[in-house]
């Protein structure tokens, strides 16, 4: 018998035609195959048969394929092998906080627990989740109230927080920093302004001060809640600052903010480095005609940021991800359709200066599932893969020696949703 060189093998076939159990090589001498002549069982290779080699499995990279863990799915071939998704290690849902508006997102501890805050009905509440994903405190604080809009937290040493939120007070929204003690007492609130409906930033400084970005204002507040300065972003060429999205810290104390503008009834996507409001430095403009950026990380002395256009047709219906150098200029920037692949809503740097993106799937207009993907440097994508637990994910976080803490929503009947909080190892 002979073997045809390079021929796809799948399944078992007759012996006479060469691929059975047992072949005969060019050279004379016999190949003893398996039973499903050279099928090697993975996806991530393909599998040939070589007339003096015998079989041969080069390895393929981009496929979808299913990881041997259980726990890790949606992964994607990688030079011959499945490189997994992050492995969900444990996912916490705290059905006893229902509430209309969801949460913010999670902060760690050294020691592998977890803290977030989330609106229930009696206000909002600070909940403790230990390293096995079991709560051991929910707090209320008494503030705010089961319609609060929480959109950023950040960690204090006493097992506390600082948040912040808006909530509708007539024809305006008063945004609101809030701080926390471990306990779940309230130990002081600053209301920053009335503005717009829309989200915000919280960013530590260096000194301890705490810098909310809110509306169209940056306003800094020591560690006992006082302001001690306040700037407000100036008008863009494109139009005026309506709303503020994440902030993050840039080399020799400045700050790169990024929001949107509003212009002829159209929203336009920024980034802007500044020095705390007082003067800018440059403003990145996203070429979408309609477009929002709503956070923003500094990767390896670059930036990257994600939000969401309606380049693609529907509603903010493209997510958007774009990485830029240190002077504002575009590295790379992608346009994900929101039904196939995510919109997202959240992202961290990782070592290697790639990033990874948190957000959800839309099916039908609404969300359906919790999305993560991982992107290499130059923008390729390393993993994608789905969260059923979730309808989306909203904030994602370091844990402490490595991996990542999640916050998302899960939607119950009547409108409630719940928090649910996961731990994943990269």
């Amino acid at each position: 018998h002979t073997l045809e060189a390079g021929k796809a093998l799948r399944g078992v076939v007759a012996r006479s035609d060469g691929w059975g159990h047992t072949a005969c090589a060019g050279s004379g001498g016999c190949l003893v195959l398996a039973a499903d002549g050279c099928d090697d069982g993975t996806p991530c290779t393909l599998d040939t048969c070589d007339a003096a080699k015998g079989c041969l499995h080069p390895g393929l990279s981009g496929p979808a394929c299913t990881p041997t863990n259980p726990c890790a799915v949606d992964g994607t071939c990688k030079a011959g092998t499945c490189a997994p998704g992050a492995d969900r290690l444990w996912t916490a849902a705290f059905s006893g906080l229902p509430s209309k508006s969801g949460g913010v997102g999670v902060v760690a501890d050294a020691d592998g627990s977890v803290r977030f805050v989330a609106p229930g009905a009696d206000g909002v509440h600070l909940v403790k989740v230990d390293p096995e994903g079991k709560m051991t405190a929910d707090l209320p604080t008494g503030f705010g109230c089961s319609t609060s809009n929480l959109f950023d937290i950040i960690s204090y040493g006493d097992g506390g927080a600082i948040f912040a939120e808006w909530c509708s007070c007539g024809g305006s929204c008063l945004h609101r920093v809030a701080r926390v003690g471990g306990d779940g007492s309230q130990l002081w609130q600053v209301q920053l302004g009335a503005y717009p409906k829309g989200n915000g930033g919280l960013l530590r400084l260096s000194n301890g001060d705490i810098l909310a970005g809110s509306g169209t204002a940056l306003v800094r507040l020591d560690a006992n809640g006082k302001k001690v300065g306040q700037g407000v972003l100036t008008t863009v060429p494109t139009g005026t600052w309506t709303s503020l999205g994440g902030l993050a810290d840039a080399p020799a104390s400045r700050i790169v903010v990024a929001g949107r503008t509003s212009n002829s009834g159209k929203n336009i996507g920024h980034v802007t480095l500044t020095t705390a409001g007082a003067s800018t430095e440059w403003t990145y403009v996203d070429a979408a005609a309609d477009a929002a950026i709503t956070r923003v990380v500094a990767v390896d002395g670059h930036f990257v940021a994600v939000g969401w256009s309606t380049e693609l047709g529907a509603t903010a219906g493209t997510g958007l991800v774009v990485r830029l150098d240190a002077d504002g200029k575009v590295v790379w920037r992608q346009a994900w359709d929101r039904d196939k692949v995510m919109a997202p809503n959240d992202l961290m740097a990782l070592d290697d200066g790639g990033a990874l993106v948190v957000g959800y799937r839309i099916a039908g207009g609404v969300a359906v599932a919790g999305r993560i993907a991982v992107l290499d440097s130059d923008g390729g994508q390393r993993w994608l893969r789905s969260d059923p637990d979730v309808a989306f994910l909203s904030r994602v976080t370091a844990a402490p020696g490595g991996g990542l803490f999640t916050y998302g929503i899960r939607y119950l009947p009547g409108g409630q949703r719940i928090p649910v909080v996961g731990s994943r190892d990269l």
